[in-house]
């Protein structure tokens, strides 16, 4: 046991006691207790600190179940929280990547039909100015797929962005 703290000439006291636990008492789970004395010699006060207790419990814990030291606990969870940031942000931006990928495939294989559409008109003069006008048409819808993928993608990674500032 480690004592600390004072007495007052009016016998009030005002100490820390920290006590050592045996492995049989703490069941390696916590091995000190804080106790707050106070109160006078004829009437003393004891009070555990339990937030240190239930600290030193849940590190022990935490240790336990990642597999490190209690005064490593803290950088194995931080490392851990960033490992799966880092696996979220990626499913992120595999996720706008494939929706934009889709957007764009799709604008393509419509403005092909528009295309074969108008390679099918009859009147050769006609044909040639709706062939035109369906490669302009693919063009624009292409243009604009590619657009919505990049909104998708700077989405991603304003979310990403929001992710990792919660870690922080």
């Amino acid at each position: 046991m480690n004592l600390a703290g004072s007495t007052g000439l009016d016998q009030t006291i005002d100490y820390v006691a920290r006590i050592d636990l045996t492995d049989r008492l703490s069941n390696n789970l916590l091995q000190s207790v804080n106790v707050q004395i106070g109160g006078t010699f004829t009437n003393p006060t004891f009070n555990v600190d339990m937030r240190d207790a239930l600290t030193q419990v849940a590190g022990n814990i935490i240790g336990d179940i990642l597999g490190v030291d209690v005064e490593d606990v803290g950088t194995a969870l931080q490392e851990r929280a960033s490992e799966e940031i880092e696996r979220q942000a990626a499913n992120i931006r595999r996720i706008a990547r494939e929706t934009g990928d889709r957007y764009i495939a799709e604008a393509e294989r419509l403005g092909e039909n528009l295309i074969n559409e108008a390679q099918n008109t009859s009147n050769a003069l006609a044909r040639v100015a709706a062939v035109r006008a369906a490669e302009a048409a693919a063009r624009r819808g292409v243009e604009e797929a590619q657009r919505q993928a990049d909104r998708l993608n700077e989405e991603a990674e304003r979310q990403v962005e929001e992710l990792k500032s919660r870690l922080n």
